[in-house]
């Protein structure tokens, strides 16, 4: 990969396959995946970390490094307090597959046929939503804006008192949706699709590939990286994207970072490649 990249996924215990990444700051990042895997980066090294569950955990996002929430497999949610994992709940039906939150108090998380889960801060609830589709990425600008992707090209917005389908324009699964403010949105999914909204409309982004794209983040709007199926990783530098090439591709699932210098990107095999 052009740039300096380095791979460090012998840290991964039996290279599970990672599925997303959050951190609170260069020095305190954390990667998830299959089988309840939980790794936590220092700054020097990644260690592994006890989450007592053996789903899969597909979402990650917290309000610091001493409150993070995950939400996975089986409807499982699960909270750090700075010192150790602990279910949130007893797991619900479907499966979760994003989480994100404006604060500690205010957290969404989507699943498999049009399941919504909110947090007040004190517990969470069911959200009662005229939708099927099935949901995977949340992302929002404010406690007022706030969209959720899924199948069939499924966007929905809520505007701080209920949720409404937004026209997409696609039939594609849409995975991850991430944007840099209210008014420059990216969401990604199957067959290379990209869209991109002004906060009004959602239009197509010509992506240059056909791989499926999974995770979806940016420092700011200016620098924007997409990854997906095949080793493929997209950057946007504010006017347009190119297709950054690597000689030992995987599938990358996620993609965080601290900074447009402290990039991260996760996925099969355990795979871990962070910029330095």
């Amino acid at each position: 990969m052009t740039g300096n990249w380095e791979w460090q996924q012998d840290s991964v215990p039996e290279q599970s396959p990672l599925i997303n990444i959050w951190g609170s700051s260069a020095s305190d990042v954390f990667a998830v995946g299959s089988e309840g895997t939980i790794i936590h980066y220092d700054g020097s090294g990644w260690c592994p970390m006890v989450s007592n569950i053996i789903s899969h955990i597909w979402g990650i996002w917290g309000s610091s490094g001493d409150d993070v929430f995950t939400a996975g497999s089986a409807g499982i949610i699960l909270h750090y307090d700075g010192s150790e994992w602990q279910r949130m709940n007893e797991g619900i039906l479907p499966y979760l597959r994003g989480i994100w939150g404006s604060s500690n108090r205010d957290i969404f998380a989507v699943g498999g046929n049009g399941t919504i889960q909110h947090f007040d801060g004190s517990e969470w609830s069911t959200v009662e939503i005229d939708c099927l589709a099935h949901l995977w990425g949340v992302w929002g600008s404010s406690v007022s804006d706030v969209y959720a992707v899924g199948a069939q090209g499924t966007i929905l917005h809520y505007d701080g008192k209920s949720w409404a389908t937004v026209p997409s324009g696609t039939t594609s699964f849409l995975r991850r949706i991430w944007g840099s403010s209210g008014d420059n949105i990216y969401a990604v999914g199957s067959g290379g699709t990209i869209l991109h909204s002004d906060g009004k409309v959602w239009k197509p982004v010509s992506s240059g590939t056909s791989k499926d794209l999974w995770g979806v983040w940016g420092s700011s709007g200016n620098d924007v990286y997409v990854v997906g199926s095949g080793g493929t990783v997209l950057h946007y530098d504010g006017s347009s994207w190119s297709q950054v090439s690597d000689e030992k591709p995987c599938d990358f699932w996620g993609v965080w970072g601290s900074s447009e210098d402290d990039v991260f990107l996760v996925g099969t095999g355990g795979g871990i490649l962070h910029s330095v």
